[in-house]
């Protein structure tokens, strides 16, 4: 050991061994004994750090040369027509779920399931009677352009650049109107009947990426008559830290032990995992499992509408029933979203009636300017800028970090390092061999 001490690269250690005098001694193992306890907080600390999986976060923008333009849902504010309902079992099915009428007892409900999807299909909005206009990117499209989609509370929705069915994303390569999607629509508010209709005239429109189911209650706009929207969007890219970890559901890939918890599954009736999708297919299956039958508006499933007394039970229960706590469905580590900023503008302009009707008398003109305000609205969807601001996570402490603090600890309070441990474990080494040679010799004698 005496010997060891004076090649040791440990600071103060000769001075144990070598020293004749006690008290220097005494001095030297305080030392080296407090400073090996800073060293043992420091470690502790810097291993708590370490297991406590902090995050920053770190903002940036790219500025590509062309980005994909966002899919865009519209919905009418009515679920059918009035005219292709009355006296069928469609205007039976919205009388019975019409709470306004049943409270004062003008409507009886049934137990008769009726097929509400087949209803909206049928007896819903068709776009290409409600859209007289349509263009992107100052080229025309059509009605065969959107995908259709049923929802609960809003009928029959359209989406357009779904990128569904292996179809193309349409892309853009320039910010502002001059590369938009311009939509001229005609709500027919005469067509308008049933609860759903009481509230609003209009469409409500979401913006969205195409790998997530558009959510028409909490991320969608309305559009008011006898205006031109104008929804300028802006484009995120989120990306969360990503430590694989293989959870105890072989179908679940989860991304621990970060705060996030990002990650995916397998989905049954999406092909692509988002967050929503996912979400909607458990309270799907929530509900199915409580209530027995399926709403309007969920993915497909095995199971029948419901009956309007099973649909009014059934919407009791949906404040306590359909909790995120219930569903296992961690976000995706890398996804996209959409910022969006609307403005209106009055349509249409006072002159433009006037330039274009100029054989009416003012009584006219003023009736015609009434009704094209009350039926008439122009939609224009556009990237305020092709910049993408991406937001990701970062570890706060690493184990690289972790290692770099523990070499500088050992170097700060010992003068130490790695090496010097091993030069403890060589010496421990050495004791250990020269004590087995000593037994030997021992027992040879």
């Amino acid at each position: 050991i005496k010997e060891f001490s004076g090649y040791t690269t440990l600071h103060g250690f000769h001075f144990l061994v070598d020293s004749y005098s006690v008290t220097r001694r005494v001095v030297w193992t305080c030392f080296i004994v407090i400073s090996l306890g800073f060293l043992l907080y420091q470690l502790v600390n810097g291993i708590k750090n370490y297991n406590d999986r902090g995050i920053i976060m770190s903002r940036s923008v790219e500025e590509p040369n062309e980005v994909d333009f966002p899919a865009v849902t519209i919905c009418n504010q009515n679920i059918m027509k009035k005219s292709l309902i009355i006296g069928t079992d469609a205007q039976r099915y919205l009388d019975e779920m019409n709470y306004i009428k049943a409270d004062l007892g003008l409507v009886n409900s049934t137990n008769e399931r009726l097929d509400a999807e087949d209803f909206v299909r049928k007896y819903g909005h068709t776009l290409g009677e409600m859209m007289y206009g349509c263009e992107f990117k100052d080229r025309r499209c059509t009605a065969q352009d959107f995908i259709p989609l049923p929802f609960l509370q809003r009928g029959l929705c359209y989406t357009f650049n779904s990128g569904r069915d292996n179809s193309s994303v349409r892309r853009i390569a320039t910010p502002g109107r001059l590369e938009s999607l311009i939509l001229r629509l005609n709500a027919q508010p005469e067509e308008y009947y049933g609860a759903y209709s009481y509230e609003n005239v209009g469409f409500v429109l979401a913006v969205h990426d195409q790998a997530e189911p558009p959510d028409m209650e909490l991320n969608a706009y309305d559009i008011p008559p006898g205006f031109t929207t104008n929804l300028r969007i802006r484009r995120f890219k989120v990306d969360d830290i990503r430590v694989y970890h293989q959870a105890i559901n072989p179908a679940i890939r989860r991304y621990k032990p970060y705060p996030t918890k990002c990650g995916s599954r397998n989905l049954s009736l999406y092909k692509r995992y988002s967050r929503k999708a996912c979400m909607q297919e458990c309270y799907a299956r929530l509900i199915i499992t409580h209530c027995g039958c399926r709403l309007l508006g969920m993915p497909p499933m095995k199971a029948p509408f419901c009956t309007s007394k099973e649909y009014l039970d059934c919407q009791l229960m949906m404040p306590v029933l359909l909790k995120p706590s219930k569903c296992d469905c961690p976000k995706r580590c890398q996804h996209i979203h959409y910022s969006v900023q609307p403005s209106l503008a009055h349509y249409p302009s006072k002159s433009v009636i006037k330039e274009l009707l100029p054989s009416l008398n003012m009584t006219e003109v003023n009736s015609t300017t009434e009704r094209i305000n009350e039926v008439n609205r122009i939609i224009r969807v556009f990237y305020e800028t092709l910049r993408t601001e991406i937001i990701k996570e970062k570890p706060q402490y690493t184990l690289a970090t972790l290692t770099s603090d523990m070499g500088g600890s050992m170097g700060l309070f010992l003068g130490c390092s790695v090496l010097t441990i091993c030069e403890f474990i060589d010496l421990f080494i050495q004791i250990c061999l020269e004590r087995r040679k000593r037994n030997e010799v021992i027992n040879q004698k």
